[in-house]
């Protein structure tokens, strides 16, 4: 914890965590629109198996929002 403190007093990662909110946290928000709020399913197999077709579902839902 101390080194991760040290390492984001320095300029370049709090321009990188201030990015976050724009890339990693609007994802999240689009998929609890979409209804994803807990996995269905049970065990680290089977939700590493579910989180890329999330991906896919979310980057072609966006893809069909930006062409249309």
């Amino acid at each position: 914890m101390v080194r991760w403190r040290a390492r984001m007093q320095t300029p370049a990662a709090q321009e990188i965590y201030r990015q976050r909110g724009a890339l990693a946290e609007w994802t999240n928000a689009q998929l609890r629109q979409y209804g994803l709020t807990r996995f269905t399913v049970r065990g680290l197999a089977k939700v590493t198996a579910v989180v890329p077709l999330l991906a896919i579902a979310h980057n072609l839902l966006r893809w069909a929002a930006v062409g249309s």
